[in-house]
């Protein structure tokens, strides 16, 4: 597997960085780093995202992305190993998928507003404004309508304006990225995981959400303190892209409760 695809950094308990959608392994560098004094740490790009050029195999599902990180853990000795999972938005979603999965060996979640929409009552007002969210981008991509589509799914999760603020190379990368979205829509919409299929895990949950952030993935945190009660909650003065906008905050709480769950 080329190293490209992933960043291992570290000795230790393992940990598993999965990022956003339009992002790669990149993002987690600065916690990367600081976690790999005492873990061994593994950060991934997605499919589609960074350096990996994989181009995504239809029908797509999170079980897709689950495969090349287990590729990656038997590659290095890890799939035996107990690890924590850190995720991101569509990261998260799939540290949840991984956590049904893999439930005797995850240590401890920490999460950043999932955008596991599957687990959204059907029918509510979050539920439609995620698909309304879906539905546009991808219109926008199947009439190759790259920079709306791109304007329209950054804008949504940061402020509007925010991707015409950009630099034009910055744009670039993320249209490039856009086609992707594809894949992470359907596996999210086509996910049949349940909220019960969670209820019964037995570790420790870090749920985090942005103060700013909009109703679907914040409904969603809410969804899984119903089932986790006793999960950790932490609430940043930031907003659904506040790993990368807020990253300092969004560090110091992951760090916190990874101290508290070893």
């Amino acid at each position: 597997m080329p190293s490209l695809f992933y960043h291992l950094l570290g000795q230790g308990e393992a940990v598993i960085l999965l990022h956003s959608s339009l992002s790669s392994k990149s993002q987690w560098l600065p916690l990367q780093s600081q976690l790999a004094k005492t873990h061994q740490t593994l950060a991934i790009d997605l499919i589609g995202y960074g350096d990996n050029r994989q181009t995504p195999r239809f029908p797509f599902r999170l079980n897709s992305e689950i495969e090349l990180i287990d590729t990656l853990l038997k590659s290095h000795g890890m799939s035996d190993r107990p690890f924590h999972i850190i995720g991101h938005s569509y990261g998260g979603s799939i540290a949840l998928k991984m956590a049904s999965q893999y439930s005797q060996q995850v240590v401890s979640l920490n999460l950043y507003e999932p955008v596991s929409f599957h687990l959204l009552e059907q029918n509510s007002g979050a539920s439609q404004e995620a698909h309304q969210l879906g539905e546009q981008v991808l219109a926008f991509i199947h009439q190759e309508k790259w920079y709306e589509a791109t304007e329209y799914f950054v804008d949504y999760w940061n402020a509007p304006g925010s991707f015409a603020s950009m630099d034009k190379a910055t744009q670039e990368k993320l249209m490039q990225r856009a086609k992707a979205l594809i894949a992470n829509f359907e596996a999210l919409y086509e996910e049949p995981m349940t909220l019960s299929a969670l209820e019964n895990l037995d570790i420790p949950c870090h749920l985090m959400f942005g103060e700013y952030s909009p109703k679907p993935t914040q409904s969603i945190i809410k969804e899984l303190q119903g089932i986790w009660p006793h999960a950790h909650i932490s609430r940043i003065e930031a907003g659904h892209m506040g790993p990368l906008t807020h990253s300092q905050l969004v560090n110091t709480a992951i760090l916190e409760q990874l101290t508290l769950q070893n």
